[in-house]
């Protein structure tokens, strides 16, 4: 259906519930099916059978089926994860990670031969949101492109899909990953790149801060595309 139609449809229906509401009290319209996009990552969304009621001062939607329509790839990533789909936002990141979970490992690597954690997340940012990350997990942090979300709780639930999470160890950030959902983030490790949990005995002990990049270099980015 192309945007043309899509419009006209929609004119056609205002007219036909304008009409209705001027001749009765009381009127239904039945609307068959409208298909909607979405700029979240689901293709589309449709609507089936909503019965739309109207009286002399207003009207209201007594029945509307709604079904989406999940995309394979946020499905597996959804049960690897073990989160609902819906918690999955952004498509282009689980793409990105069916790509190269598996990479193996290799310090100061930028392919698929071989790459390491900063590599991981700054080739991430780049395919997802085409901005360009300082190379080095120490950098990150300390760059002003981030707003560190420090905090002596430590709390994940107030973390974003998106998210870079920093690791220290001897007084200094050696590992950096990206924050997916539920604890889980992605990043390349000596096993490799892989989606890890940020609560295991391991990474609690040492995951330090979080960082999100902040709006106005997303913003930038857009507006230059």
């Amino acid at each position: 259906m192309n945007h043309t139609f899509k419009i006209l449809l929609l004119l056609f229906f205002s007219a036909v519930a304008i009409n209705s509401r001027a001749q009765v009290k009381i009127d239904t319209l039945e609307v068959k099916m409208a298909v909607l996009k979405t700029p979240y990552g689901i293709e589309d969304a449709r609507i089936i059978d909503s019965i739309i009621i109207y009286d002399e001062t207003h009207y209201s939607v007594v029945e509307d089926t709604v079904e989406k329509i999940i995309s394979p790839i946020i499905e597996k990533y959804a049960q690897i994860i073990g989160v609902e789909p819906s918690m999955l936002e952004n498509e282009k990141i689980y793409e990105f990670i069916d790509q190269w979970i598996g990479t193996p490992y290799r310090y100061g690597g930028t392919s698929k031969k071989g790459i390491d954690c900063s590599g991981l997340t700054r080739e991430l940012y780049t395919n997802v949101q085409n901005l360009l990350l300082p190379r080095s997990s120490r950098e990150m942090f300390s760059s002003d492109m981030v707003e560190r979300l420090t905090s002596e709780k430590k709390d994940i639930s107030l973390l974003h899909e998106g998210d870079l999470v920093f690791f220290r160890r001897k007084g200094y950030i050696y590992h950096v990953g990206v924050y997916l959902c539920d604890g889980k983030f992605l990043s390349a490790n000596r096993s490799g790149v892989e989606i890890s949990d940020i609560n295991s005995v391991y990474w609690k002990k040492y995951y330090y801060a979080a960082a999100r990049i902040m709006d106005v270099y997303l913003d930038n980015k857009t507006a230059n595309n």
